[in-house]
């Protein structure tokens, strides 16, 4: 099951996602979007993919508290975002704590962060999203799944605190 999770938006190109999802899935495999629908067209457009899916796209909307969020997630097999006017997502650091590789556009730090989390644990595809893309990720992760558990240490907090501190040290010394 392949989960976009968080609201819907239409920024998050998620019709588009599932419209490329359509035309791949295989019998077994799901797309699961769940989150919070402020937008009643977006939410619309979705249930009008989803109805032509034979049920292997399904739609849950809804607010979703961080119990929910981290659920859904976690009930995935993988996640996937399709934001490609984003800069950082707190959804693909999230995804990656509950040990769920990511499919995301390579824009923004998301480079970045399939450079620093080494392992398989983030499949980066050129925008716009692809039906080819898409099954050739999918196939990836069905095949050569990442093992254990992503390395998050580059990301915590502190470290990064402190190496920024470290940075501003520098400049302020001259």
């Amino acid at each position: 099951m392949l989960g976009m999770i968080g609201s819907l938006r239409p920024s998050k190109n998620l019709v588009e996602a599932a419209e490329a999802f359509l035309a791949i899935r295989r019998p077994d495999e799901l797309l699961l979007i769940a989150g919070d629908a402020g937008n009643d067209d977006i939410a619309a457009q979705l249930a009008g993919v989803a109805a032509r899916s034979d049920g292997t796209i399904r739609i849950v909307t809804g607010p979703l508290d961080d119990t929910r969020f981290a659920s859904a997630i976690a009930a995935c097999d993988a996640c996937m975002m399709n934001q490609i006017s984003t800069l950082n997502s707190g959804t693909a650091l999230v995804t990656l704590s509950l040990d769920r590789p990511l499919l995301a556009p390579a824009v923004g730090t998301l480079p970045s962060l399939a450079a620093e989390i080494a392992g398989g644990w983030v499949t980066l595809f050129d925008p716009p999203l692809a039906p080819p893309a898409l099954r050739a990720s999918i196939d990836t992760l069905r095949t050569s799944p990442p093992g254990g558990r992503p390395d998050l240490e580059p990301l915590d907090p502190m470290r990064l605190s402190e190496a920024m501190l470290a940075q501003f040290k520098k400049v302020a010394s001259g």
